[in-house]
């Protein structure tokens, strides 16, 4: 992606790909949906507590869940998903610029603090799901 502005988020495209790999392709074998997660830009004068609350990536992920579990409704075999990413970590392309964990990560002290969507996906995990707000 274009990584001069933040891109833009598409979780119920993760549905329409789950059944164009089975009905188009024919995939036969269990899926398993790995490194998918959403940003944080780091401008590097935010304080740390603006980005522990990650409201953003919790409501992207309820709706990625959301439509991974209606393409398992499909009878589509999704076997697992893995959220990217546990640590806020150095990219390749991007450096420290984007932030993709769900633990914050002080790059000059390499201290680790919990962000709120990491007290939730602890609660999904722990509750085999979630209930979606109306």
């Amino acid at each position: 992606g274009n990584y001069q502005n933040k891109p833009e988020q598409h979780p119920e495209a993760i549905y329409d790909v789950m059944h164009m790999l089975t009905e188009q392709y024919h995939i036969s074998v269990p899926i398993y949906v790995t490194e998918n997660g959403a940003i944080q830009l780091d401008f590097g004068d935010k304080p740390k507590e603006d980005f522990l609350e990650d409201d953003e990536r919790i409501d992207y992920l309820k709706k990625v869940l959301y439509w991974l579990s209606k393409a398992m409704e499909d009878g589509i075999d999704i076997r697992g998903y893995y959220l990217w990413s546990l640590l806020d970590n150095f990219e390749w392309n991007v450096g420290t610029f984007m932030r993709y964990g769900i633990h914050y990560t002080d790059f000059k002290t390499l201290e680790r603090t919990p962000k709120k969507s990491a007290g939730w996906y602890k609660q999904v995990i722990t509750n085999s799901g979630f209930e979606l707000e109306e």
